[in-house]
């Protein structure tokens, strides 16, 4: 469940609670927060492996993932770091398309450029 604890328009910080039953799952439920400044976002304590796909399903009602720039851990317990490889291949893969995009222009720039001499 996500709340918004603060959104002026631009700026909005959203607390995600009750990603993971803790007595299904076996898993300790901590708090993530999302803070997303004029669509670019920071996560703090993404939490365990179990959380990520429910915080990164529920972070894009608030902002693509690819606009993800900073994820933040308050301290080193498993609760809430133990997603960040899952969190970095995301990173990855986005970085992936970014460099792909920024290539596509960069081609179609010279295209252009070679023609008109």
């Amino acid at each position: 469940m996500a709340e918004e604890l603060y959104n002026d328009g631009t700026h909005v910080c959203v607390a995600f609670y009750d990603l993971v039953d803790e007595g299904l799952d076996h898993a300790i439920q901590c708090n993530q927060f999302l803070i997303v400044d004029d669509g670019h976002g920071a996560l703090l304590d993404p939490g365990g492996n179990m959380t990520h796909s429910g915080l990164l399903m529920g972070m894009q009602r608030f902002m693509p993932s690819r606009q993800l720039d900073y994820i933040l851990a308050s301290h080193a317990d498993p609760d809430i770091i133990s997603s960040l490889n899952k969190w970095m291949h995301e990173i990855m893969k986005c970085l992936r398309e970014r460099l792909q995009d920024l290539m596509l222009e960069v081609i179609k720039s010279s295209i252009y450029t070679n023609n008109d001499e």
